[in-house]
């Protein structure tokens, strides 16, 4: 399992300061070679250090314990919160200039063939400035794939 990508949410055709991302969706991709039964996930978005808290709409995602990924393939979770992520991300700052998004992204899953349980677990800032909406940017703060989890 790995996070392979982010992309901003939008209600408009272009991102700036006076129309900021609504949400964000993460995209996941099954790295290994075989089938993957997805027990249960968790996602969390934060500003700095402020949980945003609300609800997380999950993208494509069936029940937990319901889906399975085939090799290669990726899917995508994220949330949806216009009214938070307009009241953090509408001010242009510095791009180095805190705070930024911070996102955790924890997958329990089985293999289907050897049955064995894994956790994946992934923590990133993810840098935006709305005045530069096209820098693509951030750094993973830790990521950790364990053997033999429930």
């Amino acid at each position: 399992m790995k996070l392979v990508d982010h992309k901003w949410a939008m209600d408009q055709p272009y991102i700036n300061c006076e129309s900021p991302p609504t949400g964000i969706i993460l995209y996941y991709k099954n790295m290994s070679n075989v089938p993957v039964l997805l027990e249960s996930s968790d996602f969390k978005v934060w500003y700095g250090e402020k949980l945003l808290d609300d609800a997380v709409t999950n993208h494509d995602h069936k029940e937990d314990g319901t889906q399975i990924m085939a090799p290669g393939e990726v899917l995508q979770c994220g949330t949806i919160q216009k009214e938070l992520f307009n009241k953090y991300l509408c001010t242009a700052k510095g791009p180095m200039e805190r705070p930024n998004i911070f996102v955790l992204l924890e997958i329990n899953f089985s293999s289907l063939i050897t049955r064995e349980n894994y956790r994946y677990t992934v923590k990133q800032e993810i840098f935006f400035n709305c005045a530069q909406p096209d820098f693509h940017g951030g750094r993973t703060i830790y990521e950790n794939l364990e053997k033999g989890t429930q």
